[in-house]
């Protein structure tokens, strides 16, 4: 089984660029595709900081929904499948 395990910081502040892994080139804003197309992970893991919240809440539980939903959202618009 392959794992792909990825750091996140501020995805939203990301430009596209032009990524390369080994001889494969890809345009994105994130290089989970890329390396999706070539190493082909069975399981992706990706850690994502709480401060990428713009929510000002007491309640640790409503911070961590809004970061998992904005992630979720970046994610599908890489046309990557979430499960």
């Amino acid at each position: 089984m392959r794992i792909l395990i990825a750091t996140w910081g501020n995805f939203r502040s990301w430009d596209e660029i032009e990524y390369i892994f080994g001889n494969k080139k890809k345009k994105s804003n994130c290089p989970l595709s890329i390396l999706h197309e070539v190493i082909k992970p069975d399981k992706t893991i990706i850690f994502t900081l709480d401060t990428l919240t713009d929510f000002p809440s007491k309640n640790y539980e409503d911070i961590i929904k809004e970061v998992k939903e904005k992630t979720f959202e970046f994610i599908e618009k890489l046309h990557l499948l979430i499960v």
